[in-house]
């Protein structure tokens, strides 16, 4: 868990809930293979949903959760049912429309949708490799002062949306960084991320207006970076309105 990250989004998990979330993420590590990261906090009414996704070496990753009455034991996230984004009671058993559809499933989609909005990396942690696959770069360096507070330097680390971002990486020849990802600055409405600098100048953080606690955080000239969330899982819809 990147701590000095963690810290700079004004979130904190307690003592408790950070070592048994350690240990969990470490026995999935250990018994799938796989690197995980702390994504983020849900809250509920009886207790909090913590999360945690899988840091592959691809766009594509797997979702965990458990409580933060239980954060030692770590369950794969349920299959995603679309919903109406409603508060959350903090138990994943709760039935919703009919016994087959229950909270884990409704949790699913809103993690789905704020990560979908939400999950950024900077212009050229990622490339297009040889055999034309998506891979972190080993020589990234992180941005400079002037690329960090550039909004254009900032993409959606996801599988891309727009045509352009598709065809980048079936083209022939070099991919640059800014070609095969969707940018944010092309969302909208216009102005739904926020970019600030830290006070010490050494950090900038992004923050989706659309989904309160959704924020990115990037130590300008470092390869350190990661996206959190902690919120309710309700989207702003008045955020049209405010702009």
């Amino acid at each position: 868990m990147d701590c000095e990250l963690l810290e700079l989004t004004s979130c904190c998990l307690s003592v408790g809930e950070r070592a048994g979330l350690e240990g969990a993420m470490l026995q999935v590590a250990n018994a799938e293979g796989l690197k995980l990261r702390f994504w983020g906090r849900i809250f509920g009414d009886t207790a909090d949903y913590l999360i945690a996704v899988s840091d592959e070496k691809k766009l594509n990753r797997k979702f965990y959760y458990t409580t933060s009455h239980k954060p030692e034991k770590l369950s794969q996230m349920a299959e995603a049912k679309e919903a109406e984004f409603a508060p959350f009671s903090g138990d994943p058993s709760t039935i919703q429309e009919d016994p087959e559809f229950r909270e884990e499933h409704r949790l699913a989609f809103a993690v789905q949708k704020i990560d979908f909005d939400s999950n950024i990396a900077p212009a050229g942690a990622w490339l297009v490799d040889a055999s034309r696959q998506v891979v972190p770069n080993a020589s990234y360096q992180g941005l400079s002062h002037e690329a960090a507070l550039n909004l254009k330097s900032y993409f959606h680390s996801r599988e891309p949306r727009s045509s352009s971002a598709k065809n980048a990486t079936t083209k022939m020849g070099l991919v640059r960084a800014t070609e095969f990802l969707d940018p944010i600055a092309d969302d909208m409405p216009k102005g739904v991320f926020a970019l600030s600098l830290t006070p010490d100048a050494t950090a900038v953080t992004l923050r989706s207006l659309y989904w309160p606690g959704a924020v990115f955080v990037h130590k300008i000239n470092t390869r350190n970076y990661g996206s959190f969330y902690f919120g309710d899982g309700l989207p702003n819809s008045d955020l049209a309105f405010m702009l």
